[in-house]
């Protein structure tokens, strides 16, 4: 066992279980060293172990894939439309669509179990910036500390997740309401 041949077997993640109990979905994770990157697929495969079956073959990941709460699609978040965003498609991998359109992408989601509410995560950058404190000092280029964790190892961080709640109306999740 060479780590070239660890490097080329995929990894596997997200189990779910359909809504039926009939069907597992799962990603696998393939890596090319050459270009140091990953790319993830996602697969369907009977609870009896038949019936194996790829379903998306795209150059984008698809994180946190999952069944919606009707069994009817599978959800997922992918960049594809340039930023993240949750798209869903047919169990056999058609039909694939994008249901949000979330300024700057969301960070995670999930559904309510009777479907009709979203609950997702995404970034909100602060109102109060240093150089709307300072519009006087247009050149000013420094930052005011007044709470901890400003850098995370080797990036300033500008913005905070938040929780967002939005609904679920005719296959499109709207914007939704900053709980936090």
């Amino acid at each position: 066992m060479t780590p070239e041949v660890l490097w080329s077997l995929g990894r596997l993640s997200e189990p779910e279980l359909s809504p039926d109990k009939q069907t597992i979905l799962y990603g696998v994770t393939y890596y090319d060293v050459a270009q140091n990157k990953g790319n993830r697929e996602l697969y369907t495969i009977g609870t009896d172990g038949q019936n194996l079956k790829r379903i998306t073959n795209t150059k984008f990941s698809e994180y946190q894939a999952m069944w919606a709460p009707d069994g009817k699609h599978i959800v997922f978040m992918t960049t594809e439309s340039g930023s993240m965003q949750i798209w869903e498609m047919t169990p056999d991998g058609t039909n694939r669509r994008q249901v949000t359109n979330i300024e700057n992408g969301i960070n995670g989601f999930k559904y309510s179990p009777d479907g009709k509410k979203v609950l997702y995560t995404a970034d909100v950058v602060p109102e109060k910036q240093f150089k709307y404190l300072y519009a006087d000092l247009p050149k000013a280029s420094g930052r005011i500390y007044n709470d901890l964790m400003y850098r995370h190892w080797d990036t300033w961080v500008l913005a905070y997740s938040h929780l967002f709640v939005a609904d679920l109306t005719a296959g499109k999740i709207t914007k939704g309401t900053d709980i936090m």
